[in-house]
């Protein structure tokens, strides 16, 4: 590259002439190269899905996949690929097409229970084997390599050390979605993934599909470890996460996990 490009390329990056008009417009709390794969655009069917780490992403990706293109069933080892490649990215859309997206597409998310998620974040990246992200949160506290992290350790990172919003598998589900919730048509939740995604499927495409299936990649059991949160680490979770128990209309206590609410209007 010439000085003259590499000039002129500065100078549109510090003006945002170099910024995608989706970005332009939503500005996003991470860097585009890690949100941008994980809103799912498809023009045949007309819908926006925003796709959330640990909230059943996959599985619902895999449905939207298998009623596109009349299939009963999908490989699973795909579709890593079709959430990356099979589908159009909002830094592809030009301004016009933003406009259309954003005003007459069917745009939804799926949510979880902060308390249930961030203990799946931790599980599966921390007590895992995300060597990446344990070494992320060991350098932040200043631990040596090889320790381990428990998941009060992992509450000090992500309240104490800038941590909460370093990843979208554990940052607030209202950030990781790029534009206001209360914009979007339609707000499933995991905790009735099975009604809420036949309501998004019947919407699409005219039939629900009854039983969704698993798709898991990396499965934790986090509804079920609950019992382990004690009323310190419940605070703690509230305090970072309380965008999220108030958007999505998720109850406060932990015992009344299952307190669903309304469903979201649409």
């Amino acid at each position: 590259m010439t000085p003259l490009r590499s000039l002129l390329r500065s100078v549109r990056r510090r003006l945002g002439l170099d910024v995608p008009p989706f970005y332009r417009r939503y500005p996003p709390r991470f860097p585009v190269s890690v949100i941008d794969f994980r809103i799912s655009i498809d023009h045949a069917a007309r819908f926006c899905y925003f796709r959330i780490p640990k909230a059943a992403n996959t599985t619902i990706i895999a449905r939207l996949y298998m009623e596109q293109n009349g299939l009963r069933e999908v490989d699973p080892s795909r579709l890593p690929d079709i959430k990356l490649n099979g589908y159009t990215r909002p830094s592809r859309l030009s301004r016009a097409e933003v406009d259309r997206v954003m005003s007459s597409y069917f745009r939804f998310t799926f949510v979880r229970n902060p308390y249930v998620r961030v203990l799946s974040a931790y599980f599966d990246k921390i007590a895992g084997r995300d060597e990446r992200r344990q070494n992320m949160v060991r350098n932040a506290l200043g631990r040596p390599d090889g320790s381990s992290i428990s998941f009060t350790d992992f509450l000090d990172y992500l309240e104490h050390c800038g941590g909460l919003g370093a990843d979208p598998h554990w940052a607030p589900q209202a950030h990781v979605i790029t534009v206001d919730a209360r914009s979007l048509d339609f707000v499933g939740k995991v905790e009735r993934l099975a009604a809420d995604l036949d309501h998004v499927l019947t919407r699409l495409f005219g039939k629900a599909c009854g039983d969704p299936g698993d798709f898991t990649e990396n499965r934790t059991g986090a509804a079920e470890r609950l019992g382990l949160l004690d009323q310190a680490a419940s605070r703690r979770i509230h305090r970072l996460y309380e965008e999220d128990f108030d958007t999505f209309r998720y109850a406060s206590d932990p015992a009344r996990a299952g307190d669903l609410g309304e469903r979201w209007p649409c």
